[in-house]
C-alpha cells in the first residue's frame, strides 16, 4: 500500500496510473518533466523522465527533439528517498535543468536506462522546483 500526497500550492498531475505504476508532472502540458515510479512486489522502482513526447526510436535527447520537435521538461525536479538512502541505487535524483550534463539522473531518450530501486518500506519527497 501506498499513499500519494500532493499539495495544493502547485498542479501536479497524476497522468498514468497502470497496475503499480504511475507517472506525475506539474501542470498539463505533455511536454513535462516526469516522475515515474513502480512499485511492483511492494518494492519502489522510481526515475525522472525528459524525454519529449511520443519520441519513436530516437537515441539521444537532441535526436528526439530533431524527431518530435518538442522537448519533455517544463520545470526543475528532484526526488529523495526519505529513508534507506545507500548511495548507488537508491539515492536522490536531480534534474535542475534539460541540459544532459545538469540531469544527467534523468532518462533523456527511451532507452536510456536510468531506473533506481530501494528496499519496500521507502517514502519518496518530489519537489518540483
Amino acid at each position: 500500500m501506498y499513499t500519494v500526497w500532493l499539495t495544493t500550492r502547485h498542479f501536479v498531475s497524476k497522468l498514468k496510473s497502470t497496475g503499480p505504476a504511475h507517472a506525475f508532472r506539474h501542470g498539463g502540458s505533455d511536454q513535462a518533466t516526469l516522475a515515474e515510479f513502480a512499485i511492483p512486489s511492494g518494492q519502489p522502482w522510481y526515475d525522472i523522465s525528459i524525454i519529449p513526447p511520443k519520441p519513436g526510436n530516437c537515441d539521444s535527447y537532441e535526436n528526439c527533439r530533431q524527431v518530435t520537435g518538442r522537448k519533455g521538461f517544463n520545470v526543475a525536479m528532484r526526488i529523495e528517498p526519505k529513508s534507506n538512502q545507500n548511495g548507488s541505487n537508491c539515492r536522490t535524483l536531480k534534474c535542475p535543468s534539460y541540459d544532459k550534463v545538469a540531469c544527467a539522473d534523468a532518462y533523456h531518450f527511451p532507452n536510456d536506462k536510468k531506473t533506481h530501486d530501494c528496499p519496500a518500506g521507502t517514502s519518496f519527497d518530489v519537489v518540483f522546483c
